[in-house]
């Protein structure tokens, strides 16, 4: 982050004109299987996602660890859709999402990257009650220092990373930063949807082939499922907030889970983007007195995220470590009983034969990121039927911890001192080579 501007300069940027509308500005590139790209807004997106017809491999400018959040958001979002219009049909036409899109919001403002008015919500980003941006110390001038990585060092990634007037990479660190920020520092909370400020939020679950819209239409089929057993809990409510960011926020107040969608996307930090002409965007970002969803003290991040699963006998939801999704934690999480599988990593009706496993997860530390996870996994359609029965996936998980000890046994007391051994030896075939 650069040193603040004066507060006079803020005055002159926040009345700047809105902009970066995602339902009628086509800002979100898209490339499909045959390498076309074209450029779309976000009801575009939904609606193309939603038509078996199309297809979807990559978002043009998405980062790898922003990836799972931005999957994520689409599909909470379609999921809430969805469940208020009672629509169980595909939607492809983009004129019906963007119609429910900016009544989900309330308005165009909730959907709008630049909103000088600051009393109305705009993307991914609170009104603001005081009516004015002089608590918010912190200029931002790029996306990739706005986004939730931690990278002192300039090492793997640039920390200044991304250019001011590109609206897509805003929309990709809005969504990155507020869906899956855990604590960075004193006034500095995270998401509920973790295991404790130093958690992450992981992405587990079940896909078919390489196609997003396929793995769109899955998930969501997914939420819809998992909506009732979440409310049975008690926890959120039906009718309940489904964009947090749309509520006004002073940083001092935090809202009940109770009165949240059990979908809600989250939005834990105060931030404003503003306009400072020429398309250039610079983000404002104010520290906060409380979290924004209020949680237990003995919470443990067990919220029926559809992509979190749940160690049974702690309570405790996943929290990847930096070590990643090692064999045993793969074996752990696919087959024991220890670990309630979240609502995307149950085999659906609609799964095909190239169906995978796959795991994402950016871990953290003190005051550090300890790299980007991800491991995908190809189940033989002769084992879908056996996933699917809990006696069968049992015995399967036996058989993976008897590999896995096997392995380990064979690393430890046969190939590390083969290899010293080898290593050591003058005689041997590294002096001779």
């Amino acid at each position: 982050m650069t040193k603040a501007r004066p507060l006079n300069d803020i005055v002159t940027v926040q009345i700047a004109a809105d902009a970066g509308n995602l339902l009628t500005e086509p800002v979100i590139g898209v490339a499909d299987i045959n390498g076309q790209r074209v450029r779309l807004t976000l009801p575009q997106v939904l609606a193309r996602l939603d038509d078996p017809q199309s297809s979807t491999v990559a978002f043009t400018g998405l980062q790898a660890h922003q990836a799972h959040a931005w999957h994520a958001f689409m599909v909470q979002v379609a999921a809430m859709v969805c469940h208020r219009t009672a629509s169980n049909a595909s939607t492809t036409d983009a004129d019906w999402w963007a119609e429910h899109l900016r009544a989900l919001g309330g308005s165009d403002a909730a959907w709008t990257l630049v909103v000088g008015d600051l009393a109305q919500p705009a993307f991914l980003q609170p009104p603001v009650p005081e009516k004015t941006l002089a608590g918010y110390a912190n200029h931002i001038s790029t996306p990739g220092a706005l986004d939730l990585l931690v990278t002192a060092k300039n090492h793997d990634r640039k920390l200044e990373s991304g250019v001011s007037d590109d609206h897509a990479a805003w929309i990709f660190a809005l969504i990155s930063l507020q869906t899956g920020q855990g604590f960075s520092g004193r006034d500095n909370y995270g998401i509920f949807r973790m295991n404790r400020g130093t958690g992450n939020r992981p992405g587990v679950g079940l896909r078919s082939g390489k196609d997003l819209g396929v793995a769109f239409r899955r998930d969501v089929d997914a939420l819809r499922g998992a909506r009732a057993g979440v409310l049975e809990r008690g926890l959120f409510n039906d009718d309940g907030i489904p964009l947090l960011w749309c509520e006004p926020w002073d940083g001092t107040t935090a809202i009940p889970w109770k009165q949240l969608d059990p979908w809600t996307v989250e939005c834990c930090r105060r931030v404003r983007l503003l306009n400072v002409g020429d398309h250039q965007l610079e983000a404002r970002m104010a520290s906060t007195k409380t979290v924004r969803v209020a949680v237990a003290d003995n919470y443990t991040g067990d919220s029926g995220d559809p992509w979190t699963p749940v160690n049974v006998k702690t309570g405790k939801s996943l929290t990847l470590s930096g070590g990643g999704f090692t064999y045993h934690r793969i074996a752990e999480l696919l087959l024991s009983s220890d670990w309630e599988s979240a609502a995307a990593q149950q085999i659906q009706p609609r799964d095909g034969d190239d169906l995978h496993w796959y795991g994402r997860a950016l871990t953290r530390g003190q005051g550090k990121t300890e790299g980007w996870h991800e491991r995908e996994i190809l189940i033989d359609p002769k084992m879908h039927r056996r996933f699917a029965k809990r006696d069968e996936r049992e015995q399967l998980a036996k058989t993976a911890q008897t590999m896995v000890n096997l392995a380990g046994v064979m690393r430890l007391n046969i190939l590390k001192p083969a290899l010293l051994s080898l290593w050591e030896d003058a005689d041997g075939p590294i002096a001779a080579a």
